[in-house]
């Protein structure tokens, strides 16, 4: 009887054991699990994507290109509605032809209620010349019509530069803004006349970002953060350092050495230090839904390959004061992209296939 008393001992201190564990875990832990994806629609074989677009009602529009024959691309738009995948945009639909010697790919996506508007960028070479333009095109039906709107004008973009747009923001069915190569665009006729303001930093970056707070007051985030109460006329400094992802009201920064990460949020015009996540993070996006945060990142260093990166996603249900993590899948920087709206994750794996996740609340 004394070694079943000793074993029952036994179990009943290792019982305790763990559940002191599990809580100590949920309370500090940071413990990565796997979130689980729902496969919904396929592009195209060899599709080529480069913009995705999140609608703010749960849909996804996907802009790229589809291979066409000799180094060839025809520039195309998916809608992920549900579980249904239409292509709302191609050269047939819009009655597009590609320039000689030429292409085309959809460059980014603007997207706001019914509203989309799209740049298509076309290349050309012509006796060893390059050029780029872009040609903007309008729907206010959700892609079920489209009207071609004219090319943006040369002040806009770089003919010579891949990247030399970054983002389309619509505000109303007339008013779009665009961040262009170290200059911002604005439109009040729905694409067809534009003006140019210059951006407040030195240059533009790939994670630069607009975000239109009421009518003339904007936030322009990149190499810093700054605020415009005039539509980019003149511009007030708020930080100098670079923004990696911002959703208007969290911004995501990095230290010089990227051995850690600072959440900050706009307060009264000023950023306010939130926490400090003590990862070298490459940040992919950030949202929030009421005092749920969420951002997606790679941890550098991780994986199971050398030089490779974890993709996670972090979660915070107080405000972004403190953040646990979930392994969205195994090696990140492998092809995939991936983007956060409104608690949900969406992800195209290696450029094809389209998933969706809910963001979990714990």
């Amino acid at each position: 009887m004394k070694w079943l008393k000793k074993l029952i001992k036994f179990i009943v201190a290792g019982l305790i054991l763990l559940f002191v564990v599990i809580l100590i875990l949920q309370k500090f832990g940071n413990i990565t699990h796997r979130i689980s994806f729902s496969g919904l629609g396929t592009l195209p074989d060899k599709f080529k994507l480069y913009h995705l677009r999140p609608t703010s009602d749960g849909k996804l529009l996907v802009g790229g290109a589809i291979p066409s024959g000799d180094n060839s691309r025809d520039p195309s738009i998916f809608f992920q509605n549900g579980d249904e995948l239409t292509q709302i945009f191609s050269p047939q639909i819009v009655s597009w032809s590609p320039p000689e010697n030429g292409y085309g790919w959809i460059a980014a996506i603007g997207n706001k209620d019914d509203i989309i508007v799209a740049a298509l960028k076309s290349y050309k070479s012509s006796g060893g010349v390059e050029g780029r333009d872009y040609e903007i095109y309008v729907s206010t039906d959700l892609g079920k019509s489209w009207s071609n709107r004219g090319k943006l004008p040369a002040v806009l973009h770089s003919a010579k530069n891949e990247l030399s747009l970054i983002e389309i923001i619509v505000h109303d069915q007339n008013t779009f803004w665009l961040v262009g190569l170290n200059i911002l665009g604005k439109t009040n006729d729905g694409a067809k006349s534009w003006k140019s303001f210059p951006i407040p930093f030195n240059k533009t970056t790939l994670s630069s970002n607009l975000i239109i707070e009421n009518g003339d007051q904007l936030l322009y985030s990149g190499e810093g953060l700054a605020q415009s109460s005039d539509s980019a006329k003149s511009w007030k400094v708020i930080s100098e350092n670079k923004i990696e992802a911002s959703d208007g009201t969290y911004y995501l920064s990095s230290n010089k050495d990227q051995s850690e990460t600072r959440l900050e949020k706009l307060i009264n015009g000023k950023l306010e230090l939130i926490s400090t996540i003590e990862e070298s993070l490459l940040v992919e996006s950030i949202s929030h839904l009421g005092m749920k945060v969420f951002f997606t990142a790679s941890v550098i260093g991780t994986g199971s390959v050398v030089g490779g990166a974890e993709l996670r996603i972090y979660i915070s249900i107080d405000g972004g004061k403190t953040f646990k993590n979930k392994m969205i899948h195994g090696i990140g920087l492998n092809g995939d992209n991936i983007t956060t709206s409104s608690g949900e994750i969406w992800r195209v794996r290696q450029n094809r296939t389209i998933y969706r996740a809910t963001i979990p609340s714990k």
